[in-house]
């Protein structure tokens, strides 16, 4: 892998296990700060990356109209359609206890260290600029946003991307280490899930009531009136919610992509799909594997 197409979490981790890669972002690097949730389902990436994540036990609940309650398909298509925008299945269904995998907070900071000099920060990729390293024969992975890298390219679709932006709000609890999330379906609240990682608490919502989102979401977790500290500045993430597309057309524009321009796509955004960066994990294997591949063989895999 050449050039990697941004500097977010997924093209990090991809450049820290390509240690030959030039990655390029158009931000500044103090655009290094994410504020997701981190959770991960195994420690392959700490291993591969010679990192610790912390083993914990999440739990989960739903909060509607002052009570806890179970998932539902009404209480599912309800997340769905304030998430999405569209009804379709989600995480909501499994609150079960879960084994999981913290990260560092600064791990996003963590990653552009080990990339360093190689991240070419300030930088907008263009059509000219893509086509001179398709012609130079560089491999490309691509992080960016799938409809930013379709204006990039020029590339015109039949089909709307359909996404919405979420507000992240942090604060530090004081007294605090556990591992929980608490989901919001009604429609008439911004906030959609609250989460405690450790003694972070990490808000997320469609909108903007700052005061009412916090006071919903301590109380669903039982924390209000506890000592709380604002961690940073409010964060709009501009594509924090996608809607899926139809599936045999996602497929076949990533091809188009990949046969045509030689750009294979990596990450929830990249790829237009919602997955975990453990997932991230397993495709940087697939498209390494694509790389080595004839365009036939490449064909049969990027379909499957």
């Amino acid at each position: 892998m050449d050039i990697i197409l941004g500097a977010g979490l997924s093209g990090l981790i991809c450049g820290a296990l390509n240690a030959r890669s030039q990655i390029i972002e158009r931000n500044k690097s103090s655009f290094v700060s994410h504020r997701a949730v981190l959770r991960f389902r195994d420690e392959k990436i700490a291993k591969a990356l010679g990192l610790t994540f912390r083993k914990v036990q999440v739990y989960k609940s739903i909060w509607e109209d002052g009570h806890e309650v179970q998932p539902t398909p009404r209480i599912a298509n309800l997340y769905s359609r304030k998430t999405r925008g569209i009804i379709t299945n989600n995480s909501i269904w499994n609150i079960v206890p879960s084994e999981r995998y913290i990260a560092p907070d600064d791990l996003h900071a963590v990653l552009a260290d080990i990339c360093g000099r190689r991240v070419q920060w300030e930088h907008e990729i263009n059509t000219n600029e893509l086509n001179h390293f398709r012609e130079t024969k560089r491999q490309i992975v691509s992080t960016l946003p799938l409809p930013i890298l379709l204006q990039i390219l020029q590339i015109k679709t039949a089909f709307e991307f359909r996404y919405a932006p979420v507000i992240v709000t942090r604060y530090r609890v004081s007294s605090c280490d556990v591992y929980q999330t608490v989901y919001f379906p009604s429609l008439e609240q911004t906030l959609y899930r609250a989460t405690l990682t450790g003694s972070l608490l990490t808000i997320e919502s469609l909108g903007d009531r700052y005061t009412e989102e916090l006071q919903q979401a301590t109380t669903a977790l039982g924390i209000a009136g506890m000592q709380l500290a604002p961690v940073g500045a409010a964060h709009k993430q501009t594509f924090g919610k996608i809607a899926p597309l139809p599936e045999e057309e996602r497929r076949a524009l990533l091809h188009q992509l990949t046969q045509n321009y030689g750009v294979y796509t990596l990450g929830r955004f990249a790829t237009w799909r919602n997955i975990l960066l453990d997932d991230v994990y397993d495709d940087i294997g697939s498209i390494r594997k694509m790389m080595t591949l004839s365009h036939y063989d490449m064909t049969l895999e990027r379909t499957k």
